[in-house]
């Protein structure tokens, strides 16, 4: 049996229908289950959330903001239920929004390929190597390539981190400052 995507009320039959129809497209492109698009957010995210994603367009527009950035030790399966929920509200709001691992956001890197949808939200963007994390230098710099042209074009980046001063010790300071300047930072 299939799922009824405007059982929920959050999608439109009459403003959706183009969405709905291309639902397994649109939730394939942004790496989420169909389901993400037609869930609330509510009980998902917090509040800081919240208020960031009201000003999202904004924040694309003027360069308020280049993102968000969870950090603390939150379950990742906990991180990435909140980044499919917010690439679903992205979805339903016809932003381009995808859902992407550290390592693959780098394998598509060097292969030529830099997503460049509205939004990227990376679950794993710094883990300590004790967690499963750990990149080698060279690809520190290209991450920072990627954030830094991001922020040029006013393309937003939703990140998890484990911890600040990790990232900072692992990264280099430089990459801590960009994050902490120019990202909410939630703590988690």
């Amino acid at each position: 049996m299939q799922a009824d995507p405007y059982a929920t009320g959050i999608l439109d039959p009459a403003r959706d229908e183009r969405l709905v129809a291309g639902l397994a497209k649109f939730s394939r492109d942004a790496g989420i289950q169909p389901h993400w698009v037609w869930t609330s957010i509510k009980g998902v995210v917090g509040s800081e959330e919240s208020n960031y994603l009201r000003a999202f367009r904004r924040h694309m527009a003027h360069g308020t903001r280049s993102g968000l950035c969870y950090v603390g030790s939150e379950n990742a399966s906990d991180i990435s239920d909140r980044m499919c929920a917010v690439a679903g509200l992205l979805t339903r709001n016809y932003l381009r929004a995808l859902v992407i691992t550290a390592g693959v956001l780098l394998e598509r890197v060097q292969a030529g390929d830099t997503p460049d949808q509205d939004c990227l939200l990376i679950p794993n963007f710094f883990l300590p190597k004790n967690d499963g994390g750990g990149v080698a230098p060279w690809h520190v710099a290209v991450l920072y390539d990627v954030l830094m042209q991001r922020v040029a074009s006013g393309q937003q980046t939703i990140l998890f981190i484990a911890s600040m001063e990790g990232l900072a010790h692992q990264y280099g300071p430089s990459f801590a400052h960009l994050l902490k300047s120019r990202f909410l930072q939630i703590e988690v």
